[in-house]
């Protein structure tokens, strides 16, 4: 899923009327994601590159082609990486498996290009 794709997952899932001071109330729990247009994969060293994270060694690395998107969820003082299935909204009940929620809300916002997201991971 490209990133204008997941924007507008992000847009109507906002619309459908869920509660967005979750995000305000869990800044430092809300996950960056990244379209397949932001990543690269490299399957023979078992690494990928999201921008602002650069070249990392990843568990679970897939072909991009098989990826649908990627999470960056910050854990105290750690990162880690959430791969969603090509097809899979990040905004659906099986992504919330996978991805960081309170009260029921998925706290996942597209990724913003430029943002320090290693040094502070708060939604706006």
């Amino acid at each position: 899923m490209i990133t204008r794709k997941i924007n507008e997952h992000f847009k109507r899932y906002v619309d459908s009327g869920v509660k967005t001071l979750e995000y305000r109330k869990n800044p430092q729990s809300v996950a960056a994601l990244f379209g397949t247009d932001q990543i690269e994969v490299d399957l023979e060293k078992g690494m990928m590159k999201l921008p602002e994270f650069g070249w990392f060694t990843a568990e679970n690395v897939k072909p991009k082609k098989q990826i649908g998107w990627v999470a960056v969820i910050k854990e105290g003082d750690s990162f880690y990486i959430a791969i969603g299935k090509r097809g899979l909204s990040p905004y659906s009940e099986e992504a919330a498996e996978i991805l960081p929620t309170a009260d029921g809300v998925i706290l996942a916002m597209p990724f913003i290009d430029q943002e320090r997201i290693k040094e502070k991971m708060i939604a706006t």
